[in-house]
């Protein structure tokens, strides 16, 4: 039997579906962060930007009451998750980034304006914990950026009680942990340094899986700070999470 704890905010049916399909996985989700909107002023929004660049789901689930305030030619996503989002609340997506990092978003424009610069202003939602990877590069690039926080990630009190309990479960079990994120990353190693010595047998038989090459650098830096020991750090092929599980499901 293999034991995952899941530590994104949201489970989709898709994925639930793909985790029925493994009797073999014993399942608990535990949410590290909660997220909460962020009140913007509504009279420092550009009235006009050429582009809005959605970087995550949540960039658009907590700016989408704002965009009845602007006008915009394209909207950018990036990931096809985030593009059928968008379709599901009624944004049309004009261009999606394949790579989904910022640094995917980043070569797209330049893609974009290749022959011809249409873009030279966005609209950026984003939390308050995002890299500044597309500001800094979109600004390189004589683009102007109006990068806003429209919410921000805390701690879910209640994980580290939940985490005690994942921990100290049967030890025959192999233990795998997801992570989908730079800011889980930082919430786990914070939560598992809080916890008692007697859980660091079982923290050094963990095997991390992570979503891409971000959230990897992340989890591998918080590590080393804390000179925490894990299994290992595994990487999906993909950067979904049903990617996460099937990499699981083939250790």
């Amino acid at each position: 039997m293999k034991h995952v704890l899941m530590t994104q905010s949201r489970m989709g049916s898709s994925l639930e579906s793909k985790i029925k399909s493994h009797v073999d996985l014993e399942v608990c989700h535990i949410p590290f962060i909660k997220f909460i909107q962020n009140q913007i002023d509504t009279s420092e929004l550009r009235k006009h930007v050429d582009a809005l660049i959605f970087t995550s789901i949540n960039g658009v689930k907590y700016s989408r009451h704002l965009l009845n305030e602007i006008s915009y030619e394209y909207v950018i996503a990036i990931g096809h998750k985030t593009s059928e989002y968008c379709k599901s609340k009624h944004i049309h997506v004009d261009y999606i980034s394949e790579d989904s990092t910022q640094e995917g978003i980043v070569d797209l424009v330049r893609l974009i304006n290749q022959d011809k610069m249409v873009i030279k202003s966005v609209l950026l939602p984003t939390s308050n914990r995002s890299r500044d990877v597309i500001e800094q590069c979109l600004n390189t690039q004589q683009i102007t950026v109006q990068k806003i926080e429209v919410y921000d990630t805390v701690d879910n009190k209640q994980a580290y009680i939940k985490l005690e309990q994942f921990l100290s479960t049967n030890q025959s079990f192999t233990k795998y942990l997801m992570l989908s994120s730079p800011s889980a990353a930082n919430h786990f190693v914070t939560l598992i340094y809080q916890l008692d010595k007697k859980y660091q047998d079982y923290i050094e038989q963990l095997t991390i899986v992570v979503i891409g090459a971000i959230t990897y650098e992340a989890i591998m830096s918080e590590l080393a700070k804390y000179d925490i020991q894990v299994k290992q750090v595994v990487i999906s092929a993909q950067p979904t999470f049903e990617s996460m599980v099937d990499r699981i499901v083939s250790e």
